[in-house]
């Protein structure tokens, strides 16, 4: 995969660390290693047409859970948000969607 095809203005890097407190009250952070997941971690952040989030979300969220017609719009909303599945790979140091 190309990386030019997936050039985004914001990046979002999550890092996972595991904290233990000691004995003497101390502390020891860790930084987790995730990989091979049978089951993924998922992040959503949809946006629609270069449409800002906050506008987006505010959108979304004044449409009831519990209309049909407002679910409707909502789920159609998600879908014309075109969002994909892409994550950087630090071994192949390029963009990869294997396993979405």
């Amino acid at each position: 995969m190309n990386n030019t095809n997936n050039v985004a203005s914001n990046v979002l890097e999550v890092n996972l660390f595991n904290y233990n407190r000691t004995v003497d009250g101390g502390s020891i952070i860790n930084e987790v290693a995730v990989s091979n997941l049978t089951v993924p971690i998922e992040f959503s952040f949809p946006v629609s047409n270069n449409q800002n989030l906050t506008e987006f979300m505010t959108s979304y969220n004044t449409l009831s859970n519990f209309k049909y017609s407002e679910v409707l719009k909502k789920n159609e909303m998600i879908k014309k948000s075109n969002l994909s599945c892409v994550y950087w790979d630090k071994v192949n140091n390029s963009w990869s969607n294997s396993g979405c």
